[in-house]
């Protein structure tokens, strides 16, 4: 043992030493305490046992501080291992048991699945024999009516309230049936389309207005609109403005048609009739009969002011302004004569007579520049009669009988002459682009008037039809919705829009 190479590595610096005593006997006095003298016995010497020594000392020889620390990681995370595998285990046999819980589920709803599988096969084959049913007795006729169906749901009730089927066998057959019957039911519109407004004591409205609220508003019934305004049409074209039942027909309406409809109607079929109403009106201030005047006026809130006042500015203020003048004239010659009692006679009957006029207009209509121009002119024709000078002839465009042919109508449409004038006032050609649209428009129907507080750039815009319409230095100018803004437009192209 004394030639074995020794080396020790238990401190700090590497040491060889070349036998196990001389190892030994260093580790011994590493190890003995400061102040120890004490030496070995002679039982103890390496030399008489050194074997019993060597064995007492191995355990101190090789004791390793880190290499204990790194056994005693090994042994926790060895046992950190096996608490992790047990963990594993316990849960893999719990997954085990809920897996044989759900395939037991998994059978049962595969058991229910096939069941209802051979319920819907069973109602398969039901459909296909219906269907077979069906088309075998194609021929017969599948109207339905309300005691067919009546049948036919009291058996359903009492032969098939317990066939589980019977839902998706209405769904598939009996609602596309009821569907198609329903489509072709259409009770408002056979109604209507049999309505005669000539002969019909009841008017449609009463009995079609109460579906309004049933159908959400006036849009969903307005597919029965134009059948109602083509009949309401048909029966004004022998109608005179005399029959006041034509108002009372069309005055519930006033709200259920639109704006543009209901003024292209009342264009059409109505103001044509008061155009002529008005021009066959005489004015005779000794014996004056209002019956015609009193027909336009009851369908100024039907036709609007803008309408009335356009009618009375071509039909109407002319002539009035020219049986003012003849009177007047009536009182400067009195006066010439000398004869001041009937010259005064005169002017207090004549502005009798213009207060009376005056008062027959409607309110709204006094705001109109025709209407304030109209009675201006009267005040100062009779100012200048009183101060004894002959009125002059007013210079406003007359409408004769050329007006007349526009509007044809049972009457023969001539014009009474005033206080026995045999002069026929005919009208003189148009001289701006306006006065064209104007009559052109008059002649084919169109609507056309001015829009009330409408002013573009100090222009009076008009409504032709459903179009906007200003003119200035006779250019016309359409509103375009899409960008806001006016194009000028010819004449002809002008027209054609009105009418597309």
């Amino acid at each position: 043992m004394s030639k074995v190479k020794v080396i020790d590595m238990t401190s700090k610096e590497q040491k060889v030493y070349s036998g196990y005593e001389a190892a030994l006997s260093r580790v011994v006095q590493r190890r003995r305490k400061p102040g120890d003298n004490s030496t070995l016995s002679d039982e103890e010497n390496p030399d008489v046992d050194g074997k019993r020594i060597e064995k007492r000392l191995e355990g101190n020889f090789f004791d390793c501080p880190s290499l204990r620390h790194n056994f005693a990681l090994i042994m926790r995370s060895a046992e950190d291992e096996i608490r992790r595998f047990d963990r594993a285990a316990r849960f893999e046999e719990d997954r085990a048991v809920g897996l044989e819980h759900e395939i037991e589920k998994l059978t049962e709803i595969v058991d229910a699945e096939e069941s209802e599988v051979n319920h819907l096969k069973k109602a398969l084959f039901l459909i296909k024999k219906f269907e077979d049913e069906v088309t075998f007795h194609s021929g017969c006729d599948t109207n339905l009516t309300s005691e067919a169906i009546s049948s036919w749901v009291s058996l359903i009730r009492e032969e098939c309230a317990n066939l589980v089927e019977m839902p998706v066998l209405m769904a598939s057959i009996a609602r596309p049936m009821l569907d198609n019957s329903l489509a072709r039911w259409n009770p408002l519109k056979d109604a209507v389309s049999s309505w005669n407004p000539l002969t019909d004591t009841v008017p449609v409205h009463t009995w079609l207005h109460p579906w309004l609220p049933w159908f959400g508003g006036v849009e969903r019934l307005s597919c029965l609109h134009d059948m109602v305004l083509q009949k309401l049409g048909s029966c004004l074209t022998n109608w005179h403005p005399s029959d006041a039942s034509a108002r009372s027909v069309l005055m519930p309406w006033r709200t259920i048609f639109p704006v543009t409809s209901m003024a292209a109607f009342l264009s059409r079929h109505v103001v044509p009739k008061l155009a002529l109403a008005l021009q066959q009106f005489q004015l005779n201030p000794a014996k004056q009969n209002m019956d015609p005047w009193n027909w336009v006026m009851r369908w100024a809130d039907l036709i609007g002011p803008a309408v009335l006042v356009n009618l009375l500015e071509h039909h109407f203020w002319s002539r009035w302004l020219s049986v003012l003048s003849s009177w007047l004239n009536q009182g400067v010659e009195a006066r010439q004569r000398g004869d001041h009692t009937a010259a005064g006679q005169v002017y207090q009957e004549v502005g009798r007579w213009y207060a009376g006029w005056k008062g027959q207009l409607p309110p709204e209509c006094m705001e109109y520049a025709s209407v304030k121009d109209a009675l201006t002119k009267a005040l100062a024709m009779m100012e200048r009669s009183m101060r004894g000078l002959p009125t002059q002839e007013p210079q406003v465009s007359k409408q004769g009988q050329s007006d007349v042919s526009r509007y044809p109508a049972g009457s023969s449409g001539v014009l009474p002459p005033a206080f026995g004038s045999s002069t026929p006032l005919v009208a003189p050609p148009p001289t701006t682009l306006r006065k064209q649209v104007e009559q052109v428009a008059a002649q084919r129907g169109f609507l056309f008037h001015p829009i009330s507080n409408r002013m573009f750039e100090g222009q009076q815009v008009y409504r032709l039809e459903s179009l906007q319409v200003f003119f200035d230095r006779n250019v016309s100018y359409v509103y375009n919705p899409s960008d806001g803004g006016w194009l000028p437009v010819t004449f002809a192209e002008l027209m054609t829009r009105a009418q597309y």
